[in-house]
């Protein structure tokens, strides 16, 4: 049985370059996301990698739709959030708690799946993206003169490679970036 992984949020920053490392390692890849714009393209540039590359678009604010969809994972469970999941930050207050209510369940799910052979590895990530939304937002501001500090950006290649180790080795199941 070939080894894969499904990819949530599989837009032009850390998703795709997930998606990349694990094709690289021979994973099959289900990319996930909202929008089916671009998705195909980059399904074929990863079948061109020796891989099967799948494409759904499901929206997982939809709640009824996410039990059908979450069917489908069985082997591994990788998860990347802001470091507002880790500490209060400002103009977080809307998603932050959201986010550590998130942390406190993948935690739980951690130790009560780990004797069935199933990781759960947690990253949170407290720099800009590069290549995501918000990281053209971060250069069209400072461009516009209207920008200020947003933090350390970050390749989501280098997340990628993050991510993937700790998936291979299934060390520690947190880590942040930066450290």
């Amino acid at each position: 049985m070939p080894k894969s992984i499904a990819v949530f949020g599989a837009g032009p920053g850390l998703g795709r370059a997930l998606a990349r490392r694990y094709a690289q390692e021979g994973y099959d890849v289900v990319l996930v996301a909202r929008s089916q714009q671009g998705l195909d393209v980059f399904a074929k540039d990863l079948s061109g990698l020796g891989v099967s590359a799948h494409v759904i678009t499901a929206d997982l604010a939809d709640t009824a739709g996410v039990p059908a969809l979450g069917e489908r994972i069985r082997a591994a469970i990788l998860t990347a959030q802001g470091a507002s999941t880790l500490h209060g930050l400002p103009n977080m207050s809307g998603s932050g708690p959201a986010q550590a209510a998130q942390r406190n369940y993948l935690q739980s799910l951690h130790t009560e799946v780990a004797d069935k052979g199933v990781y759960v590895g947690m990253l949170y990530i407290g720099a800009v993206i590069e290549n995501s939304a918000f990281h053209t937002f971060t250069v069209e501001s400072d461009a516009a003169g209207t920008g200020r500090y947003w933090g350390p950006t970050v390749s989501p290649d280098h997340l990628a490679d993050l991510l993937w180790n700790m998936h291979s080795t299934k060390g520690e199941s947190e880590a942040k970036y930066p450290e």
